[in-house]
């Protein structure tokens, strides 16, 4: 929390500083540079909190000295922990998302930062939907639990398995989905001819395996 309060505290500093108005283009560039890689810092800071939190609880689990009404509300907190997770991680790239985007119009960087930003721009956009592949696999991981707890009425177990058909269904989507931006990504570096001539085999390769 400490680490986290100074953090904000260095953000609202370059914030004002910010604001004055008194600054050169490079000197606003990098003052955003800062104040973005604080944005990082700040959610990271959050990440680490939850992870701990989420460490303690399943030390807690693994115990086996908790009632039944106590393993449940542990679980129900597990679940949203993970939900958390999954807000901040995509805030995250979010934010570095707009931050390239700045760089890319700030009329600042090179034709290689350029293409380096682009490249991270694609790497970001298949990352998001690797994030909701995740909570799918973490949602499909509780649900088994459930399944193989024996605790079930029949009702509930046939509740679960249709859940689990539309999790698979939801996976494939998504997995088709992050193919087609690895194959648009691949297809925008040949297209701005910037590769050798073993990047381009090595690129037009992967589209073929991808199907695309």
């Amino acid at each position: 929390q400490i680490k986290l309060r100074v953090t904000e505290l260095q953000k609202a500093d370059l914030r004002r500083k910010l604001e004055s108005g008194a600054l050169s283009a490079e000197e606003e560039d990098d003052l955003r540079r800062r104040l973005a890689a604080l944005d990082q810092s700040s959610l990271k800071l959050q990440l680490e909190a939850l992870g701990a939190e989420e460490a303690e609880l399943r030390r807690q689990l693994a115990s086996g000295r908790l009632s039944a009404d106590e393993e449940a509300k542990l679980r129900q907190r597990l679940a949203e922990i993970g939900q958390d997770r999954m807000r901040i991680s995509t805030e995250m790239l979010d934010a570095e998302e707009a931050e390239m985007k700045r760089r890319i119009n700030s009329g600042l960087l090179s034709e290689l930062e350029k293409e380096l930003a682009h490249q991270r721009l694609a790497g970001i956009a298949q990352a998001r939907v690797q994030l909701k592949i995740d909570a799918l696999n973490l949602e499909e991981a509780e649900l088994r639990r459930r399944l193989a707890s024996g605790t079930l009425s029949p009702a509930e177990e046939e509740a679960i398995r249709a859940r689990l058909a539309a999790l698979e269904q939801e996976r494939i989507k998504l997995k088709i989905e992050k193919l087609e931006l690895e194959a648009s990504e691949l297809r925008r570096r040949l297209d701005c001819g910037s590769l050798s001539a073993d990047e381009q085999e090595l690129a037009l390769r992967r589209l073929a395996a991808i199907g695309m």
